[in-house]
């Protein structure tokens, strides 16, 4: 392949056999040369493989952020889709939750409800008053299992959370959690994390 004009290869890299235009990185991920505004940038990839086993190239940043790529139009869909064939519409918040897309729900903000009222909602055959409160059990928020949710009121909830403040003093008296000084963090006493 002749050089583009404009493109200096880096040490290690080489020009692509495999796909045209791009240029191979030798670390597995392959650049592609573009002009942006009048200047030269790069776009990155990945060379990866989709659910169904083929493989295909992915932008890194997607890779990074999703995982994987994918093939075709149909194994895309059933990336997003669930087995009865509904589509999963779901966010994060930087708090951690997960949004759930429900237009239809008299408390929804943008179309989105948090998941774990929706799941307490259908395990009790109603909607949650604007008083009522879901609290996680295991402090986890991304847990949205029925046996980890706990309908409460404001104050109970905040009650909740200031006995888990009276419980460190005796896990740490009792050494099972430990104040890791150079990250400055609590951490169960003998793991890693």
């Amino acid at each position: 392949m002749v050089a583009k004009r404009g493109v200096k290869l880096q040490p290690k890299e080489k020009y692509s056999d495999k796909y045209a235009d791009l240029i191979d990185r030798g670390d597995g991920t392959f650049r592609k040369p573009y002009l942006y505004r009048g200047k030269l940038a790069n776009r990155y990839f990945i060379e990866t493989k989709c659910k169904c086993g083929a493989t295909v190239l992915a932008h890194l940043s997607n890779f990074r952020k999703y995982g994987s790529g994918v093939c075709s139009e149909e194994c895309r869909k059933s990336l997003v889709s669930r087995p009865d064939g509904s589509t999963r519409r779901r966010r994060g918040t930087n708090q951690g939750s997960i949004l759930e897309k429900c237009s239809s729900h008299p408390h929804a903000r943008k179309g989105y409800v948090y998941q774990h009222r929706l799941v307490v909602e259908r395990h009790i055959g109603r909607y949650l008053t604007s008083e009522e409160v879901v609290h996680h059990i295991n402090c986890v928020n991304t847990d949205n299992r029925i046996d980890n949710l706990y309908i409460c009121s404001r104050t109970q909830h905040t009650v909740a959370h200031n006995s888990l403040m009276d419980c460190v003093p005796f896990l740490l008296e009792n050494n099972i959690i430990k104040f890791d000084t150079e990250t400055g963090r609590y951490r169960v006493n003998g793991s890693s994390f």
